[in-house]
Formats: structure tokens, sequence, C-alpha cells
């Protein structure tokens, strides 16, 4: 069950950054340059696709850019 809610939440967090960026109307390079300037495309794509999840750093700064909080992109909705 523990599995099924990480799942959840990785997919959250995923979808929410493809939410932000798009809101922004930014392409992925566009994106990662926002981040911090070692942020690539690919970066993003890992990101939106779950493979990767941003660090705590950039976690804040996609938080800002999206006008929301860490909370509300790891799924914590309490």
């Amino acid at each position: 069950m523990r599995s099924v809610a990480k799942q959840k939440n990785k997919f959250d967090i995923g979808n929410h950054i493809r939410m932000i960026r798009l809101d922004l109307g930014l392409t992925m390079d566009e994106f990662a340059k926002k981040i911090d300037d070692k942020a690539k495309s690919g970066t993003v794509a890992n990101w939106e696709t779950n493979k990767n999840a941003p660090n705590k750093k950039r976690l804040k700064k996609i938080a800002e850019l999206g006008n929301t909080s860490v909370e509300h992109l790891l799924g914590n909705y309490r």
C-alpha cells in the first residue's frame, strides 16, 4: 500500500511541475534556465516523467515560479 502512495505522490510532483511550466508558457529549456544555471531541458523532462525528482533548492524555486508551496508540489494538501 505504501508504494502506491509513493507512486501517486511521485506522479503528482511531475504533473504539478509540468502544469507550472505550461502555465508560464515556457519550453523545458526556458523553464530549466529559470530554475538554476545547471538545469537542462532533459532535467525538466526527467522531473515531469518522474524519472527523477528535484532537490529541495530546486523544489523551492519551482514552487516560487508556480506561486504555490513546496508542500503542495509534494501532494501534502492537509
